[in-house]
């Protein structure tokens, strides 16, 4: 009788699977491809990281440029204007902006502010709270200027309100200002953000007047308490002889103190 015939079961493992060896070959290659992929894609973005920094640091220095070239006249500067002339990306100016803050601050002395309150567009303008310029290096226009300007300042604070231009225009006549003269700073000053005109019409009148304040510049580069100590040594009295004044250029609320003796200037309107 035939024995029946034996397979054996070593045969089944002695040649070597195709299948898996194929599938890790498909792994490796999948896997080089990936990284191969990460690594352009990090470069590409290394690149891109270099080219938006050095594009942001030379739009900081184009602004710079503008900035002090534009300062002269201390006529405000729009921040539309800036962002289309230097072509600056509107996603990218607040981190050129502070740049050129930090610049103009360190290395040339000045303030870069915005001006709020305004009704189009924001406003960009320079200012120092330590003169750039002495009087001695003053022209004879710019130091006349000054000091109308000053005078200027000086009525509207101790007057303490936004005053009637008449008033003022009055005010400069008793010095012997004319108003002509005194019209054609007074456009100037306005244009510089030093005075603040406003129009004020009286409901169920048809005449309406304007009024003059410290405009924004003035309030950052003049300082209220050498205002007050100038006009108090004229006046031959104690800064603290003006309480409202006094109040002002400190900071303080007139109602937490009562040991000052409130004396009233009188300024002829």
């Amino acid at each position: 009788m035939p024995r029946p015939s034996r397979k054996s079961t070593n045969s089944q493992f002695s040649q070597p699977s195709t299948s898996h060896a194929t599938q890790r070959v498909s792994e490796s290659e999948s896997s080089d491809e990936e990284n191969n992929k990460s690594r352009r894609k990090k470069s590409q973005l290394s690149q891109s990281q270099i080219h938006s920094t050095v594009n942001i640091e030379l739009l900081t220095t184009n602004l710079v440029k503008y900035v002090i070239n534009h300062s002269c006249n201390k006529i405000p500067m729009k921040r539309a204007d800036l962002t289309k002339q230097l072509t600056i990306p509107r996603k990218e100016f607040d981190e050129i902006f502070e740049g050129a803050q930090e610049i103009l601050k360190n290395v040339y002395g000045l303030e870069l502010t915005e001006i709020p309150e305004t009704k189009s567009s924001k406003l960009l303008i320079t200012y120092s709270s330590i003169p750039l310029v002495t009087p001695l290096q003053m022209n004879d226009e710019e130091t006349k200027d000054m000091q109308l300007l000053f005078i200027i300042l000086s009525y509207l604070f101790m007057k303490n309100a936004d005053i009637p231009e008449d008033n003022v225009i009055n005010f400069m006549n008793q010095l012997g200002i004319e108003a002509e003269d005194f019209t054609k700073s007074r456009e100037i000053f306005i244009k510089q953000l030093y005075l603040k005109r406003n129009k004020v019409e009286i409901e169920g009148k048809n005449d309406a007047y304007f009024t003059l304040s410290w405009g924004e510049r003035a309030k950052l580069e003049f300082d209220k308490k050498q205002i007050l100590e100038a006009v108090a040594k004229i006046m031959e009295k104690s800064p603290q002889a003006f309480i409202n004044q006094y109040h002002a250029a400190h900071g303080h609320d007139p109602n937490q103190s009562q040991n000052l003796t409130q004396v009233s200037m009188i300024i002829d309107d």
